[in-house]
């Protein structure tokens, strides 16, 4: 394994842990479930340490990831500060309530959960805009021919009068003057 593949296969975790304790926060306040709140914190605990872990590993990533393109770099920037803003504020808000962990979250963290969700999102986004967008660490050799030449068809029978098979939506040819940059 490369140092760079720890990154992806760590990074679903603090997503699913830390969307799932937001949700459960925000149903728990709207049903005055306090049992909810606990659990959704743990969650929220839980999510940040992986958040942590899974920085780590897109730090090695960042640097040491083949196969990219300048602006998939461009990105790999945006998408690291993010989500480093993300479980920064995640693990402030976990901080915060530590002390009343065991009682109703209050609506100012739940403000605070919400906008964190929220750069969560557009950070995982842009991840994963760089790997099936921009191709980092994606080995050219496993694409088939199509891929790599940028020659995208429609599969299957839900092909609508407005495309004639061959579909080009703008994202794969966005970075064409980036092909052949590699870090």
């Amino acid at each position: 394994m490369n140092t760079w593949e720890l990154h992806p296969a760590l990074v679903h975790f603090p997503i699913a842990l830390l969307l799932s304790g937001v949700i459960l926060d925000l149903y728990g306040w709207r049903k005055k479930r306090e049992d909810l709140s606990r659990v959704a914190f743990g969650l929220l605990v839980a999510g940040v340490l992986t958040g942590l872990l899974t920085i780590i590993t897109g730090v090695l990533a960042y640097y040491t990831v083949p196969a990219h393109t300048e602006a998939a770099h461009e990105r790999m920037t945006w998408h690291l500060w993010i989500q480093c803003g993300a479980i920064a504020v995640f693990g402030l808000m976990c901080l915060l309530r530590w002390k009343r962990r065991k009682s109703l979250v209050a609506p100012s963290a739940l403000l605070l959960s919400v906008s964190a969700a929220v750069l969560l999102i557009i950070g995982s986004y842009l991840g994963a805009w760089i790997v099936y967008r921009g191709g980092a660490g994606v080995n050219p050799a496993i694409l088939s021919n199509e891929v790599r030449e940028g020659h995208h068809h429609h599969h299957g029978g839900d092909m609508d009068d407005h495309h004639d098979g061959d579909h080009h939506d703008g994202g794969y040819d966005d970075d064409a003057h980036d092909e052949g940059h590699q870090h």
